[in-house]
């Protein structure tokens, strides 16, 4: 057996993440190599961190608060602006961001 694969599953298992070992032995040994060196990689210490929000806020200071438009609300003109304004930001790398009620992004097939 790999010697990757056996710290990656011990890995998973000391951070309860057992779900995955099954998903990792039905992939093509390409793949399963991949997942493998992502697992080794992994910060898992600081997932958790983030999760239960034990880091501090301050590396993220910079987030602004944003007004919600809704999309209905706005004249096709506007719409369209809004549209370009986003290409724009994504084709210049920066950072866009959208918020969806739960499951909508299944409804948009994403």
């Amino acid at each position: 057996m790999n010697k990757n694969y056996e710290k990656a599953v011990n890995i998973l298992k000391n951070n309860h993440q057992e779900h995955i070992i099954p998903i990792i032995d039905k992939l093509n040994e390409n793949r399963k190599d991949a997942l493998i060196e992502q697992i080794l990689e992994l910060d898992f210490k600081e997932l958790e961190d983030i999760y239960t929000g034990e880091k501090s806020d301050k590396k993220f200071d910079n987030i602004e608060k944003v007004n919600v438009i809704d999309e209905s609300s706005l004249s096709r003109k506007d719409l369209n602006e809004y549209i370009t304004i986003g290409k724009s930001a994504i084709q210049n790398h920066e950072l866009a961001v959208a918020i969806m009620a739960g499951g909508q992004g299944t409804r948009l097939r994403t």
